[in-house]
C-alpha cells in the first residue's frame, strides 16, 4: 500500500512542480482539493483491499486471543490503511504550500481547506478498510474505486455528504453602488463542524468493527440526524484565504481593483477612461468599475436599481473587455433572455454599440443601415445626443419595449 501511494506522490508532485504556480492561497486551496480528489481514488480502494486482505488471511482469532482490547486491535489494524495516506497527504500539502509562499499576493495559507481535506480523508479510508474487512472479495475494492471514480465526475463540486466546496474569495473595501462580493455569512464554526461530523462518521465505523454498541450507537446516532436534518447541508466551507481588499480611485468614473490584481490597474483605467469620456454626463452611464480575480463581466446595480458597476474580466482580450462593456451599456439584456429580441430595434441597438466602441474594435460585418444609424449618432450635437443616451439608457434600464428613436440630424 505504501509503495502504491508514494508513487502516485511523485507522479503528483512532478505534475505540480511543473505547471504554473498559484496566484494566491485561494487557489492553493483548490489544489489542495485536487490533492484530496487524487489520493481519494487511490487511497480508499487501497485501504478496502488491505481491510479484505486481513479477512481473507483468517487471522481473526489472534485478535479474538489479543491481550489489547477490541478498541486498541481495531485501530491498529486501521492504522496502515488511515497513516499511509494522511503521510503522503501531508507531503502533498507541505509541497503545495513551499511552492504557493513566495507568489501568493493575498489572503492566507488554506489551513481550513487543510483540515477539511485531511478529516475527509481519514474518514474515506478508514471506511474503505471496514469496508473490506466486512465485505472480503477481491471485486469489492475495484466496484469502489469505479463508484469514487464515478461520484467525482457527477458531484460538480460537492463532495461526500453534500458538502460544497469553496469556490469564492471573501473581499471587503469602500461602499460600492451594490457589494458586488457579498454573500450570506457562514458561521464561525461551521467550517470545523464539517470535519468533525466526519471524524464522527470513522468513529461510529470503528465502534462497529469493534462491536462496541454502546459506543457507537450515539455515534451513529449524529451521523442520522445530519442526514435527516442536514443543518450544515449545501453549506459554503471557507478556504480560510482571509480577506483581500479593494482599493478604488478618486476618479469618475471610479475604478476598483482588488489586492491581488493590482498589478493590472492600468488595464481597468483604460476601459473606464474610454467610456467615461464616450458618456460624459449620461444618465444611466456606470459609475464604477470593478475589476477582481472572480468578476466576469456584467452589471451589478445599486438598491435602487439607478447607479451601476460595470464588472471587468481582466483576464479577457483587451477587444473583448471593451466589447462586453459596450455590450453591457448598449443593451444587456437581450444577450441573456432571447425573449427581447423581438422587442427590440436591434439595429439601433447594434448602432449604439458600435458608437460606443473604439474604431479598431467595430464589428466590420454590419448592415449599411446599422453604419448610417451610427453615423447619425455621431453627427448629433453632442447635448442633444446627451440627452438621447439619458433616455435610451433610461429605457434599456428599465427594460422598455419600445427605445426611442434616434433625432435626425439637423441641417444647416
Amino acid at each position: 500500500m505504501g509503495a502504491g501511494l508514494l508513487t502516485g506522490l511523485l507522479v503528483y508532485a512532478t505534475l505540480a512542480a511543473t505547471s504554473d504556480p498559484p496566484s494566491d492561497w485561494f487557489a492553493t486551496g483548490a489544489e489542495i482539493h485536487d490533492a484530496l480528489t487524487f489520493l481519494q481514488l487511490v487511497s480508499v480502494p487501497l485501504a478496502c483491499w488491505q481491510g479484505g486482505l486481513e479477512a481473507r488471511a483468517g487471522t481473526g482469532w489472534t485478535v479474538e486471543c489479543a491481550v489489547r482490547g477490541p478498541w486498541t486491535t481495531t485501530l491498529l489494524s486501521l492504522a496502515p490503511s488511515v497513516l499511509w495516506p494522511c503521510a503522503v497527504f501531508g507531503a502533498l500539502v507541505a509541497v503545495l504550500l513551499a511552492r504557493a509562499w513566495p507568489h501568493a499576493t493575498a489572503g492566507s495559507p488554506p489551513l481550513a481547506a487543510v483540515a477539511y481535506s485531511a478529516a475527509l480523508l481519514i474518514t474515506m479510508a478508514g471506511l474503505g478498510h471496514v469496508l473490506g474487512c466486512l465485505l472480503p472479495l477481491r471485486i469489492v475494492p475495484v466496484l469502489l474505486g469505479a463508484a469514487l471514480y464515478a461520484q467525482r465526475l457527477v458531484s460538480f463540486g460537492e463532495d461526500v455528504l453534500g458538502v460544497e466546496y469553496p469556490t469564492r474569495r471573501t473581499y471587503d473595501g469602500p461602499t460600492l453602488p451594490r457589494d458586488v462580493w457579498s454573500e450570506e455569512s457562514t458561521s464561525p464554526w461551521l467550517p470545523w463542524a464539517v470535519p468533525a461530523l466526519l471524524v464522527t462518521v470513522v468513529l461510529a465505523a470503528v465502534a462497529v468493527r469493534a462491536r462496541r454498541w454502546f459506543a457507537a450507537g450515539p455515534l451513529l446516532l449524529a451521523v442520522v440526524l445530519f442526514g435527516v436534518v442536514r443543518p450544515l447541508g449545501g453549506a459554503v466551507l471557507e478556504p480560510g484565504v482571509g480577506t483581500i481588499p479593494v482599493h478604488c480611485s478618486n476618479d469618475t468614473p471610479v475604478v476598483c481593483v482588488s489586492a491581488d490584481r493590482e498589478a493590472q490597474r492600468s488595464e481597468l483605467a483604460d476601459v473606464a477612461d474610454h467610456f467615461g469620456r464616450r458618456i460624459d454626463g449620461v444618465r444611466g452611464a456606470p459609475t464604477h468599475y470593478l475589476a477582481t480575480a472572480d468578476t466576469t463581466f456584467g452589471r451589478a446595480f445599486a438598491a435602487d436599481e439607478e447607479a451601476w458597476t460595470a464588472e471587468i474580466e481582466l483576464g479577457s482580450p483587451r477587444a473583448t473587455r471593451f466589447r462586453n462593456v459596450a455590450n453591457d451599456i448598449a443593451e444587456p439584456y437581450w444577450i441573456y433572455d432571447p425573449a427581447y429580441e423581438g422587442h427590440r430595434d436591434l439595429a439601433l441597438v447594434k448602432a449604439v454599440t458600435d458608437w460606443l466602441l473604439p474604431a479598431p474594435y467595430r464589428p466590420k460585418d454590419r448592415s449599411p443601415h446599422v453604419r448610417r444609424l451610427a453615423a447619425r449618432l455621431t453627427a448629433l450635437p453632442e447635448p442633444t445626443r446627451t440627452a438621447w443616451l439619458s433616455r435610451y439608457l433610461t429605457a434599456v434600464q428599465n427594460r422598455d419595449d419600445r427605445l426611442p428613436q434616434l433625432p435626425k440630424a439637423e441641417t444647416p
